[in-house]
């Protein structure tokens, strides 16, 4: 381009790099977008979740403005750490039953080949359900069906209970603001 007697070198207009790679680039994510996932999900995450119960409330000096201002500061911090603590626990619970369907499939096989016994021994007619091998597979492994369903509950109730966690600071934040608002000064 020519403005004048001065020539300015015309730039290429820059192009965003993609958000995720090829398929045949490895893992499929873009290294930066692979950085802002590390990121969203690091946690320290019982201290968070120490920080946020006790936190909950504002205390004796909630009638005190520059208390209920700093809660209010700390508070917009709290509802996003809180938030990544219940995507966390959602990745933790998928990775949990990734390695559970693992272990449930061994068992499940074990179980069926038991049954298929008994039916080749002529001491089953009927043919094999489901229900029938989940109810061996309690039968021959009654302590690790029983430890992988009460770790499935378990891992889905603290799920509720941390976007449950979540709702409550960001109501927190709603009503520090309207008692920041309504409090004189």
């Amino acid at each position: 381009m020519r403005r004048g007697s001065v020539t300015i070198p015309s730039e290429p207009s820059p192009t965003p790099p993609p958000l995720f790679a090829s398929a045949q680039g490895g893992s499929g994510i873009n290294a930066d977008f692979a950085r802002i996932i590390e990121t969203t999900y690091a946690a320290d995450a019982f201290r968070d979740y120490d920080d946020l119960e006790k936190n909950l409330e504002v205390g004796e000096d909630r009638a005190d403005y520059a208390t209920l201002r700093e809660h209010l500061d700390k508070a917009e911090v709290r509802a996003r750490r809180a938030h990544r603590l219940f995507i966390g626990s959602k990745l933790e619970r998928v990775k949990w039953e990734l390695d559970s369907r693992k272990v449930m499939a061994g068992m499940r096989v074990e179980a069926t080949t038991a049954l298929q016994g008994e039916k080749d021994a002529g001491d089953r007619t009927k043919r094999i359900t489901n229900d029938d091998v989940e109810s061996k597979m309690a039968e021959l492994f009654p302590d690790e069906v029983e430890a992988q369903e009460l770790t499935r509950v378990k891992l889905k109730g603290v799920e509720e209970s941390l976007e449950h966690l979540v709702r409550r600071w960001d109501s927190k934040c709603g009503s520090l603001r309207t008692l920041l608002e309504t409090l004189r000064k």
